[in-house]
């Protein structure tokens, strides 16, 4: 009780803070894409660890995971190599590429057909982010496949 009065950085926060992020791009993706053919999955389970892909978006324009991060109030750079939280390197694009690889494996093995996936990553905060890159179309993850 008293870290969350006091606003300490607390695993619980962290998840709470996250969970709330997770919903409100969940709802945004439903909202704007569930009417046009696109079928919106959220919180899929994978692994033996509790870990799940936040949402997995199937339509007419393919295959895609949506990994979703909040940082309330941080800057974020997004750069070629990676993205920065407030000056700190993240592990957040080559996590996001992962989950792309294991849908498109999982995917796979279900259909029986080759399910190439594409890595989206999605970053909340609340203000600016910069982006140091000449365009952000240089920042695509390529679709991943078995």
């Amino acid at each position: 009780m008293l870290a969350r009065v006091s606003d300490a950085k607390t695993d619980e926060r962290a998840w709470r803070v996250g969970a709330a992020a997770e919903e409100k791009v969940g709802a945004k993706l439903e909202t704007k894409l569930g009417s046009r053919g696109w079928r919106v999955l959220h919180s899929i389970p994978v692994g033996e660890k509790g870990a799940d892909i936040d949402h997995l978006l199937i339509g007419p324009g393919g295959v895609f995971t949506i990994n979703t991060k909040s940082h309330p109030g941080k800057s974020i750079t997004v750069m070629k190599t990676g993205v920065r939280v407030g000056g700190f390197s993240t592990r957040y694009l080559p996590k996001a590429r992962y989950e792309a690889e294991r849908a498109a494996r999982l995917l796979t093995a279900a259909t029986g057909e080759l399910v190439q996936v594409r890595a989206c990553l999605v970053l909340l905060t609340g203000c600016s982010a910069s982006l140091s890159v000449p365009m952000v179309a240089s920042l695509r993850m390529p679709m991943v496949g078995v």
